[in-house]
C-alpha cells in the first residue's frame, strides 16, 4: 500500500470504523439510515467489504499492536459480503417494508455485524480507544447469550443466527490483544434479546385436493 493512501487509511479509520458500526446498528433497529432500497443496503455493505479488505493492508510494515487485526478484518469482509448476497436476494422477492417483517433475523446479524466492527482496534492491550473497548464487552456479552442457549432449542432462524455468531465471533491463539486475551469477558448476566416473531404456521394455508372438492 503506497505511504500517502496508508497514512489516510490510518487517520481515518477510527472515525469510518464507528460510522459504519453506526450504520449497522442503524439497520438493527429498523432504521434504514436515509436508503429506503435494499439495493442501497447492498450497495453500502459492498462498501464495507472493500474497506475492511484495505483495513487488512493499512498496517503493513508498521509497528502492530495485536497480530489478530488483519485476521478479523479478514473475515468480516468475507461476512460483509455475504450479508450482501442475502440482501440482494431477498430484494428480488420482497418490497423494502416487508424486508424487515420478513426476515426479522437480519436485524440480528446486523447487529452482530456492528458491534463486531464497532470493536475492531488498532490499540491492542490498551484501552485508550473507548469505543471499541465498549463494544468489545457488548461482543463477549453476545457471546455469553449464545454459550447459555441450547442449540437444541433453534428454529431454523436461530441456527442461521448461531452460525454467524459463530464465524462473527473468534481469537487468535498467541495475540496479545485486550480482545484476544479475554480482558473484556463479561461476569454480568446479559440482557435478554427481544424475541423474533413467531413462525407462520404454514398447515393453515394448505388446502389438499380432496378437502378443494
Amino acid at each position: 500500500m503506497r505511504a500517502i493512501i496508508q497514512s489516510s487509511a490510518l487517520a481515518s479509520f477510527k472515525t469510518t470504523r464507528d460510522e459504519y458500526a453506526k450504520y449497522l446498528k442503524g439497520l438493527s433497529n429498523g432504521d434504514n439510515g436515509g436508503q429506503g432500497t435494499l439495493n442501497l443496503i447492498e450497495a453500502k455493505l459492498q462498501s464495507f467489504a472493500n474497506t475492511l479488505s484495505m483495513w487488512a493492508l493499512m498496517r503493513n510494515g508498521t509497528k502492530k499492536d495485536g497480530v489478530c487485526f488483519e485476521a478479523r478484518c479478514n473475515n468480516l469482509r468475507i461476512l460483509m459480503k455475504e450479508l450482501a448476497l442475502l440482501v440482494d436476494c431477498a430484494q428480488h422477492s420482497l418490497l423494502y417494508q416487508d424486508f424487515y417483517e420478513e426476515e426479522a433475523h437480519m436485524l440480528k446479524i446486523f447487529r452482530m455485524a456492528s458491534i463486531q466492527i464497532g470493536s475492531l482496534s488498532l490499540q491492542g492491550l490498551s484501552n485508550d480507544d473507548r469505543e471499541a473497548s465498549a463494544n468489545a464487552r457488548l461482543v463477549e456479552l453476545e457471546q455469553k447469550k449464545w454459550t447459555r442457549r441450547s442449540p437444541s432449542d433453534d428454529d431454523w432462524r436461530l441456527a442461521m443466527l448461531r452460525e454467524y455468531w459463530n464465524r462473527f465471533y473468534f481469537k487468535v491463539d498467541g495475540c496479545m490483544c485486550g480482545q484476544c486475551l479475554g480482558v473484556y469477558v463479561q461476569h454480568r448476566d446479559p440482557s435478554l434479546s427481544p424475541p423474533l416473531p413467531p413462525l407462520p404456521d404454514l398447515s393453515t394455508d394448505y388446502v389438499t385436493s380432496s378437502e378443494e372438492e
